[in-house]
């Protein structure tokens, strides 16, 4: 169980698919990082990840809507990457299949949560503050990226997004 002090967020870079462990609760007050590492890997062409939730304590849509949006740019690529959850809880497999993340991203039963915290090569990322126009931003975009995968979430972040777009 992670800590406030400890990142919610580790990586481990060694091998392919990149292993990303999830601890604690992942939701829109630190999943930035992860979102800009996500950018970054893109940027560099690394598109297969593997996330475990073994850690997880919750998630929340702005978290899952960042999931989303780098399954959606790594099956853009040529080849195509690949987004792997493993590791889930029932009720974070409920909140994945309930906004069509399972369509996008592939689900894995078996957990390598005890390889990947041995390897030595586990780095946390780290959070950062953001201004309140990076979070609408992400906010807007994560929403926005749910809405994409799964036409029924449009309307359950209709008012959302309508409210963050108009807020000035």
């Amino acid at each position: 169980m992670a800590e406030d002090s400890e990142p919610t967020f580790l990586v481990d870079m060694s091998n392919r698919p990149i292993f990303v462990l999830i601890r604690g609760r992942a939701n829109f007050h630190n999943c930035s990082p992860l979102k800009r590492f996500f950018q970054k890997m893109l940027e560099d062409g690394i598109v297969d990840f593997r996330l475990d939730f073994t850690d997880c304590l919750g998630m929340d849509s702005t978290f899952l809507g960042i999931l989303a949006g780098a399954a959606i740019d790594a099956s853009r690529v040529n080849p195509a990457g690949e987004i792997q959850l493993t590791g889930l809880t029932d009720r974070n497999l409920d909140l994945v299949k309930n906004l069509g993340l399972h369509r996008i991203a592939t689900l894995i039963e078996e957990s390598l949560v005890d390889d990947a915290q041995n390897s030595g090569d586990v780095v946390g990322l780290e959070t950062e503050k953001q201004s309140e126009a990076q979070q609408k931003e992400m906010l807007i975009d994560a929403h926005e990226d749910l809405g994409k995968i799964d036409k029924s979430n449009q309307s359950k972040f209709q008012d959302l997004l309508t409210i963050l777009k108009n807020e000035e």
